[in-house]
C-alpha cells in the first residue's frame, strides 16, 4: 500500500512540473511577443530620430540636433532594457527545453537500461552458449538426414551384387540356351543387341 502511495505522489509530482513548465511557456511567449511589438516600436523612433537629425545637419539648426541627440539616448536606452529582457526570456526559454530534453533522455535511457538488465538476466552468456550448442546439433543432424534421404535408393543394392557369381549367372544361362532341343519350337524372333541394351536401360529406369 506504501509502494503505491509513493507511486501516485511520484506521478502527481511529475504532473505538477509539468504543468508548472508549460504555463511558464505560455507566459514567457506572451512576453516575448509584446517586446517584440515595443522594440520594433523604439527601432521606428530610432530610424525618425537619425532622420531628423541629418535635416537638422543640413540646416546648420544646432538646438534641434541637440534635443534630437537627447531624444534618442532615452530611446536607446528603453530599446536595451526590453532588448535584455527579451535576450534573458529567451535564454530561459532554451535552457528550460534543455533541461526537459534531458529529463527525458534520461528517463529513457533509465527504462532502456531496465529492460536490458531484464533481458539479460533471462537469458545469461552461458544459456545463449546452450542455445546455440544446441541449434548446431540440430542443424547436423539435418545435414545428415538430408544426405541419408538424398543418396540413391538402388545403390547399396547394386554394391552387394558380386560380380563373379554375376558372371557365373551368366555362363549357366548360355550353357542351358546352347544344349540342343529335343523339340523343334517356333523359330523366336531374333533381337540385336542394341535392342537387348535399350530394354534393359528401361528395366532399370522403372526401379529408380
Amino acid at each position: 500500500m506504501v509502494g503505491i502511495l509513493r507511486k501516485k505522489k511520484k506521478t502527481n509530482n511529475r504532473t505538477s512540473a509539468g504543468s508548472s513548465i508549460d504555463r511558464f511557456l505560455v507566459r514567457a511567449q506572451y512576453w516575448l511577443d509584446y517586446l517584440e511589438k515595443r522594440i520594433a516600436t523604439y527601432q521606428g523612433k530610432l530610424k525618425k530620430l537619425d532622420n531628423i537629425i541629418k535635416i537638422a545637419a543640413k540646416r546648420k539648426d544646432k538646438d534641434l540636433i541637440i534635443e534630437s541627440l537627447k531624444a534618442r539616448k532615452i530611446v536607446k536606452a528603453n530599446l536595451s532594457r526590453y532588448m535584455g529582457i527579451y535576450r534573458n526570456i529567451q535564454i530561459l526559454i532554451n535552457r528550460m527545453e534543455t533541461a526537459q530534453m534531458i529529463k527525458g533522455s534520461a528517463e529513457v535511457l533509465s527504462e532502456g537500461k531496465a529492460i536490458l538488465d531484464a533481458l539479460s538476466s533471462e537469458m545469461p552468456p552461458e544459456k545463449v552458449i546452450e542455445v546455440i550448442e544446441g541449434l548446431r546439433t540440430s542443424l547436423t543432424k539435418i545435414e545428415e538426414a538430408a544426405e541419408v534421404a538424398s543418396e540413391p535408393l538402388t545403390a547399396s543394392e547394386l554394391e552387394e551384387f558380386d560380380e563373379e557369381d554375376l558372371e557365373a549367372e551368366a555362363e549357366k544361362i548360355i550353357a542351358e540356351q546352347t544344349l540342343p532341343k529335343v523339340e523343334k519350337e517356333e523359330k523366336e524372333e531374333e533381337l540385336v543387341s542394341e535392342d537387348l541394351e535399350k530394354e534393359i536401360r528401361e528395366i532399370l529406369e522403372s526401379e529408380t
